[in-house]
C-alpha cells in the first residue's frame, strides 16, 4: 500500500503538468490502475483487520466464559443417558437405528455380529481356545446391559416438556440407515459372510495362541 501511495503522489505530480491539457492517455490509465490498486489493497486491509476483530471478541468471550466457570465452579453437563430421556419421541428413526445396531452388538441372530460371533466361538472351540469363548460371551452381557439401558432411556423414561419430534438430518440419516440395513441383510443371507467370517476367526484365533 505504500508503495502505490508514492506511486499516486507522483502521478499527481505529473498531472500538474497537463492542468490546461488533456491528460495523455497513458497517463489516464496509470492514474486509473494505480487507484484500484489502492482501493483493493484498503479493502484487504480492512477485511484483515475485521478478521482480527472478530478473532479478540471470540477469545474475550471465551475467557470470560471461561473466569466464570472457574469462578463459580460451574462446569458444563456431562454426557449421561439420563440426557436421552424420550429420544425416541423426537429421533424415532435413528433410535431404531441404534437398537438394531445394538443388537448386532450383542450377537442377536439375524444380524451380521452374530455371524461373525458364531464363527469365531466355533473357530475357538476347534482350537480349545476357551477363554475366548468366555471373554465373548462378556463382551455380548456388557453390550446387553448398556443397550438395554439405551432402551430404557430412550423408550420409557418420559422425554421433557415441549419435544417437538426432530430427527437427524438426511446426510447423517441415510448412511447410517443403510449400515442398519447391511446389519440384517447379511445377519440373514450368509452366502457372503460366512466364508470371510471364518476364515477372519481363524486368524484371531491363531494370534490368540
Amino acid at each position: 500500500l505504500e508503495t502505490a501511495l508514492k506511486q499516486q503522489k507522483k502521478l499527481e505530480q505529473d498531472k500538474e503538468f497537463y492542468l490546461k491539457k488533456p491528460l495523455p492517455a497513458q497517463l489516464q490509465a496509470q492514474i486509473r490502475d494505480n487507484d484500484k490498486e489502492i482501493a483493493a489493497q484498503q479493502k484487504a486491509l480492512q477485511e484483515k483487520d475485521a478478521a482480527m476483530a472478530a478473532i479478540r471478541a471470540r477469545f474475550d468471550a471465551d475467557r470470560e466464559r471461561y473466569r466464570q466457570i472457574t469462578r463459580t465452579g460451574a462446569v458444563p453437563p456431562a454426557p449421561t443417558f439420563d440426557r436421552l430421556a424420550g429420544l425416541a419421541k423426537r429421533m424415532p428413526l435413528t433410535c431404531f437405528g441404534i437398537v438394531i445396531a445394538g443388537l448386532s452388538l450383542i450377537g442377536v441372530p439375524g444380524t451380521a455380529g452374530f455371524v461373525s460371533k458364531w464363527y469365531l466361538i466355533l473357530a475357538a472351540l476347534e482350537k480349545g481356545q476357551f477363554w475366548i469363548v468366555g471373554a465373548i460371551l462378556l463382551s455380548s452381557l456388557l453390550a446387553i446391559a448398556y443397550v438395554w439401558r439405551f432402551v430404557e432411556v430412550a423408550y420409557f423414561k418420559p422425554a421433557p416438556e415441549g419435544t417437538t419430534r426432530q430427527e437427524a438430518p438426511l446426510s447423517m440419516l441415510i448412511p447410517a440407515w443403510i449400515l442398519v440395513i447391511g446389519t440384517i441383510w447379511f445377519g440373514l443371507d450368509t452366502s457372503f459372510t460366512v466364508g470371510t467370517a471364518t476364515e477372519a476367526a481363524q486368524q484371531l484365533v491363531k494370534v490368540g495362541r
